[in-house]
């Protein structure tokens, strides 16, 4: 796999894929790049499906909508040399995310299914509450890059047939791997440092020195494929 895009996985995984292990709220780098100035926002909810177009604001605050924030992660990791396409889309839930096979109850959010028909699934109240807090806008790019990292391994045929790579004080590979995605994402995007600083103690990669570790691996990165070696 090489640092200029990470191919998808070429062999079939057509069943629908539940990415364990973010069974509370997560906190959610590629290489650095030109933010782009428009990006068009897609949302989706189990009845309703909207479509927005979002200007980024200047110095890269973050964005205050779930649709916002995860078309934004989406289109990075498409536009940057990762070239990462997948056809994962945003759903919410009224309740808790659910997975086919799983239950997310303590989540914000959790990635359900394979890179090309799979859901990044979060719980409406939860988010709400997020969003609602001081830094919570920031918060949720933590939680939602995170989930998407999943998607990431995925197309990347990362922690593939069950495997959750190495535990590291008590955390899975495959979420430090996550996390570490994040991170990358975050300081690709040049968010202001200070509110990633301030967002993250909200998350549970902020209160996990493991996971804290490993997204500040991710924002010191300058190829995302280290995300997958380093946790694997």
């Amino acid at each position: 796999m090489n640092a200029r895009g990470l191919r998808p996985l070429v062999a079939a995984t057509a069943a629908a894929l539940i990415v364990s292990g973010c069974s509370t709220t997560t906190g959610g780098t590629p290489a650095p790049g030109t933010p782009r100035s428009t990006i068009t926002s897609t949302s989706s909810s189990a009845t309703t499906t909207t479509s927005t177009t979002t200007t980024a604001p200047a110095g890269m605050q973050p964005f205050s909508t779930p649709a916002a924030i995860f078309a934004d992660v989406k289109a990075y990791w498409e536009t940057s040399d990762a070239n990462v396409d997948t056809g994962v889309t945003l759903v919410s839930d009224p309740d808790a995310p659910t997975c086919s096979g799983g239950d997310f109850e303590n989540s914000t959010a959790a990635m359900c299914g394979d890179s090309y028909t799979g859901q990044v699934v979060y719980s409406e109240p939860k988010m709400a509450e997020l969003l609602s807090q001081p830094h919570g806008p920031m918060a949720a790019t933590l939680v939602l890059s995170h989930e998407y990292g999943h998607a990431i391994q995925r197309y990347a045929g990362e922690f593939v047939g069950g495997a959750s790579g190495p535990i590291r004080n008590g955390v899975k590979g495959i979420e430090l791997s996550a996390d570490c995605l994040s991170g990358f994402y975050v300081n690709a995007r040049e968010f202001d440092p200070a509110e990633v600083t301030a967002a993250l103690p909200l998350t549970t990669i902020g209160r996990n020195p493991t996971r804290t570790d490993a997204f500040n691996a991710g924002m010191r990165l300058t190829d995302p494929t280290t995300c997958f070696s380093n946790y694997s």
